[in-house]
């Protein structure tokens, strides 16, 4: 996903003068790939009334610390506003000053609206314009951009519609936006038409007005060539695409299986300052030989092209033939990033896994990792599964019984959004009065991740939610609650895989409890 900044044209300047007339502002459509991400909850819950933009547009003087809003109703003009407030019945993540800035974080209703993941808000006052055709600003900026990620392998399209009327209720204007960026040629575009007259008025070329970094550098380079500039003050959120070509080779555990099939770099992240588990992510890997006389050889790679050995406890737990109680043929290695990190520094990494069994030699490597150090902006839309493993796989044929074997994933994506079901027994006497014998709160989780590979969904689906004990943190800013730190679960259901007609990588959707479910109370 990429952190863009975009522009309704004219609309800030124009309804920031309270002369009465009436404006409502509503997004009609967010589509990925070409499928509507908008849910019907969204269309049923979200109101469609005119406004006066000055009384309901939360317009102020706000001051930016350079990621976020963190003062408003300064003594200046207004630079800043939210007019989707009152329309969108939705929680941000940054109230300052009673001004809702920030991301959207969930609806009022706690319904999905589809807009989930997409940190659609408002966190910047002044944003610079792409002014040079060739990409790059003079330094003209404007006030009043909002944000959106969207993910730069797919086709992205977002329409808002913008109707306004005198205080009389006569239509003045009736102007679609619409903003398009093309995944395979790397062009986007951003026009807007007013379609109230009989004959519409032709469509306008506001380009220079969106996918903006939100620095100096205008435009958001995809690295296509076709857009111009280079990104500014903003970090891209996720990045997806494999910078190391490997050629499939047989699986030899359930961690490396198919993973080398896959074009993507999955995030890690490690701080030199801090030991905290929140900010060190862990990544294990376990293989086992048939024979005493095989052997296997285990490499950190970095960047493809320099080959670091594993044969102690330098970059992480290391396990060797014989040390892993009852089953001295099993050889693995838990990677401690921060290790990697206070050692090699940050890069790209994969582990390189050379075989010698009685059939022959084969060299295998895991998907690759990206190694940045943490910060919060670099943890925020992605979410961690820890688990540990206890069991025999037979999927997999491995035995991990009384191993413990502990490894984790972090993934672009989002958990959260808990829902409570109740479950309650009472005695109703003759009379109808009814007495209450048992109370029971039962919490449900929801994990929706971005794009990913078949690698990764089946990381999750056939390894992880096998788990004896499973543990999810969420990163994300804009989520409702901010302690899902290390929170036990058990997997519940999948609700779905959304798979793409125009990518080989899909999102998931699956539903979790809680692991103690001790939410209950008793008369009796």
């Amino acid at each position: 996903m990429t952190k863009a900044y975009f522009y309704i044209k004219n609309l800030f300047s124009e309804s920031i003068i309270n002369n009465g007339n009436q404006y409502r502002c509503k997004i009609n459509s967010l589509k990925v790939a070409g499928v509507e991400k908008l849910t019907s909850a969204y269309n049923s819950e979200t109101t469609n009334n005119f406004e006066v933009p000055a009384t309901n547009w939360e317009f102020s003087d706000c001051s930016d610390n350079g990621t976020i809003i963190d003062a408003c109703g300064l003594s200046g003009l207004s630079d800043s506003w939210n007019p989707f407030f009152s329309n969108l019945s939705a929680v941000y993540s940054n109230i300052v000053n009673s001004k809702n800035r920030g991301s959207f974080s969930a609806s009022i209703s706690s319904n999905l609206y589809g807009i989930e993941g997409f940190g659609f808000g408002f966190d910047k006052i002044t944003v610079p314009i792409n002014d040079i055709p060739a990409g790059g600003s003079t330094g003209a900026s404007s006030d009043g951009a909002f944000l959106v990620n969207f993910d730069e392998t797919q086709n992205f399209e977002l329409k808002i519609k913008v109707e306004s009327q005198t205080s009389g209720a006569v239509a003045i204007a009736e102007i679609n936006h619409i903003y398009t960026y093309n995944a395979t040629t790397g062009v986007f575009s951003y026009n807007y038409q007013d379609v109230l007259p009989a004959t519409p008025n032709p469509p306008i070329d506001a380009t220079e007005w969106s996918f903006l970094s939100g620095g100096n550098a205008g435009w958001v380079d995809f690295g296509i060539g076709s857009s111009g500039g280079a990104l500014g003050n903003d970090p891209i959120v996720t990045q997806s695409f494999c910078t190391v070509p490997r050629t499939p080779q047989p699986a030899q555990s359930i961690v490396s299986e198919a993973l080398d099939e896959c074009c993507y770099q999955s995030p890690v992240l490690a701080s030199t300052t801090s030991n905290d588990d929140f900010k060190n992510d862990i990544n294990s890997f376990l293989f086992k030989r048939n024979f005493s006389s095989e052997s296997i050889t285990l490499t950190l790679q970095k960047n493809g092209v320099t080959d670091i050995p594993i044969v102690n406890d330098d970059y992480g737990i290391f396990y060797d033939f014989g040390s892993i109680g009852e089953y001295p043929n099993y050889k693995g290695v838990q990677i401690q990033w921060k290790k990697v990190l206070t050692l090699q520094g940050e890069g790209v990494y994969r582990l390189k896994v050379e075989s010698t069994f009685l059939t022959g030699t084969t060299t295998t490597f895991s998907i690759p990792f990206k190694l940045d150090v943490y910060t919060q902006a670099k943890a925020d839309g992605t979410f961690r599964i820890q688990s540990i493993q206890n069991g025999f796989l037979r999927h997999i044929d491995f035995d991990y019984s009384n191993i413990d074997w502990i490894d984790g994933l972090r993934i672009r994506g989002f958990f959260g959004n808990r829902q409570t079901e109740y479950e309650q027994e009472f005695v109703l006497y003759a009379n109808r009065d009814s007495k209450q014998v048992r109370s029971e709160l039962i919490n449900t989780y929801v994990c929706q991740t971005m794009l990913i590979p078949d690698c990764i969904t089946d990381a999750i689906i056939e390894y992880h939610n096998f788990a004896n004990k499973l543990f999810f943190t969420d990163y994300n800013l804009n989520n409702h609650k901010k302690t899902y730190v290390q929170k036990q679960v058990v997997f519940d259901s999948m609700d779905s895989i959304d798979y793409k007609d125009t990518t080989n990588f899909a999102p998931l959707q699956l539903n979790y409890k809680d692991f103690n479910q001790n939410f209950v109370k008793t008369n009796c």
